[in-house]
This record gives C-alpha cells, sequence and structure tokens, in this order.
C-alpha cells in the first residue's frame, strides 16, 4: 500500500469546506491530482492540524512551519499511528510505502521516525516550487 503527503499551501477557500478544497494554489492542486492518481490514500499534512483526512471540513486559517517543531512533529506521528491503526489491516502496515510531496519543513521531523519503519520516497525534496510543480506537471501528463 502507498501512502502519499501533500502539504498546505498557499491561498485558501475563504470558508470552512472539505479539506481537499479547502487549499487553491496552484501547486497543492497538482500535487492532489498527482496523489490521486498514483497512491492508494494520502493525507494533507497541515501547519495548524497536523495530518488532516481529505473529508474533514476545516476552517482557513493563517500558520505555517517556520522551522523545526517538536509538538508539531509529535501531533503528527500520533496522528499518522491512530490513522493506521484505524484504517489499515496488518498486511497493509507491513506492506506500507510512504511518499512526501512536501518541501522540506514538513519533512524534516518525522522523515526519520517513519523511514526507520517503511521505505519514504520523497520525489520534491530538494526542488524549488516552480521545479515542483514542473515535476508534477510532468508526471500527471
Amino acid at each position: 500500500m502507498e501512502l502519499g503527503f501533500v502539504a498546505c499551501c498557499g491561498p485558501k477557500q475563504s470558508q470552512a469546506t472539505q479539506a481537499r478544497e479547502l487549499y487553491k494554489s496552484d501547486l497543492f492542486k497538482k500535487s492532489a491530482d498527482y496523489a490521486d492518481l498514483n497512491f492508494d490514500a494520502w493525507l494533507i499534512l497541515s501547519a495548524e492540524h497536523g495530518l488532516i483526512n481529505l473529508q474533514n471540513e476545516i476552517l482557513p486559517y493563517d500558520k505555517t512551519l517556520t522551522g523545526r517543531d517538536p509538538e508539531w512533529s509529535d501531533m503528527v506521528l500520533g496522528q499518522f499511528l491512530k490513522f493506521c491503526a484505524t484504517e489499515l489491516s496488518a498486511e497493509e502496515w507491513e506492506e506500507l510505502e510512504l511518499t512526501f510531496l512536501t518541501g522540506k519543513k514538513y519533512q524534516q521531523e518525522i522523515l526519520e521516525v517513519l523511514n526507520s519503519k517503511h521505505p519514504v520516497n520523497t520525489p520534491l525534496m530538494g526542488k524549488g516550487i516552480g521545479e515542483m510543480k514542473q515535476w508534477l506537471k510532468n508526471q500527471i501528463n
């Protein structure tokens, strides 16, 4: 099973909506399209809420990760383990592969822990926003 993580980014809708529809940036839309095509399931990594299920209704917010944040990382790891315990079978857990469609800030603290348990892919690592969008566009088309 391949589980993807897409980072929140850019402008948001002005009212509460499903998380999948909240983010309006081109980068998020391209990441979501790629995730739909390539992952068995995917979640949003939010600076405000941690891991968000696509169907969760959330209010717009104005928060970004600016550096290391151990509390945020702990929250995300807890949410990840809860998701796995409630949504994945034992077989899916054993075969789990993780892919981050995020920049470094959304990976740096949780990647080491997750990488020790499951294979982790980071195809956008080291790319600027323009390069990320181009890579995603090339993969989708």
